[in-house]
């Protein structure tokens, strides 16, 4: 259907990618597994300081005054509104902490590969997916363990509505593949972040809306959607900025 024309990559530069965003995917399940959502949602959030701690060490990049304080009003308004009590453990605190390094890096990564060989998501989706599915695949069976990948086999094979399941929940993985490249490769890491936590917020204040919560908006949420949606409207509109002026 003529959506790219494959461009492959050296088979070094191609496994050094993969090993990258298999790492941040590995690393991101396992904080989930062995943190509190609350230190999980907290690690995703500093992404982006080290985003533009990484892009300023690596390649000198600094980010305008008003560009960063955008950001910083993001990261606050997220932090107020992710809150609540988190607990620490010494494996937890150290995966989180590869979490950011590895999410990060992976999403700068994304953006240069685009932009150095001239790939799309789709061409870059190409290159990488055969070695990352080899990495995931070979470190699931001592993380996961035999008997939950043996019953989830068995499921797959057995139960038609657990296969279509599946079969949706890899065609969504793939869409949303497919868009972070897209967002990520013609725009930044920085901007992907940021809609990111837009849809959070979306989500957040959706969910209030019309399915309603165990739990009251209490001040620290009210407050820290506004803040993070008047950093998110500023970015937009420095951003488009920008844009019309180039």
């Amino acid at each position: 259907i003529q959506l790219f024309k494959a461009k492959i990559l050296p088979v070094r530069t191609g496994i050094i990618f993969a090993l990258n965003i298999g790492s941040a995917i590995l690393v991101g399940n396992l904080s989930l597994i062995h943190n509190s959502i609350t230190v999980y949602q907290l690690a995703k959030l500093m992404v982006i300081p080290c985003i533009l701690a990484i892009n300023y060490v690596w390649f000198r990049t600094v980010v305008e005054p008003k560009i960063l304080a955008c950001l910083m009003l993001i990261v606050l308004g997220m932090a107020l509104v992710i809150g609540g009590d988190f607990y620490l453990n010494f494996f937890g605190s150290i995966i989180a902490l590869l979490a950011i390094i590895f999410g990060a890096s992976s999403q700068i990564a994304i953006n240069y590969f685009c932009k150095e060989y001239e790939l799309n998501g789709f061409e870059l989706l190409l290159n990488h997916s055969l070695y990352s599915s080899i990495l995931v695949g070979s470190l699931a069976v001592p993380i996961d363990g035999v008997d939950s990948i043996s019953y989830s086999f068995m499921r797959f094979i057995q139960d038609p509505s657990f296969f279509i399941s599946v079969i949706i929940s890899c065609f969504a993985a793939f869409v949303v593949n497919i868009a972070g490249y897209l967002v990520i490769g013609k725009l930044s890491p920085l901007t992907f972040q940021v809609l990111g936590h837009a849809k959070t917020i979306s989500i957040l204040i959706g969910g209030y809306l019309f399915f309603g919560n165990d739990k009251p908006m209490n001040v620290n949420h009210i407050v820290g959607i506004a803040v993070a949606v008047l950093g998110t409207i500023a970015y937009s509109y420095f951003k488009y900025k920008e844009e019309m002026e180039k």
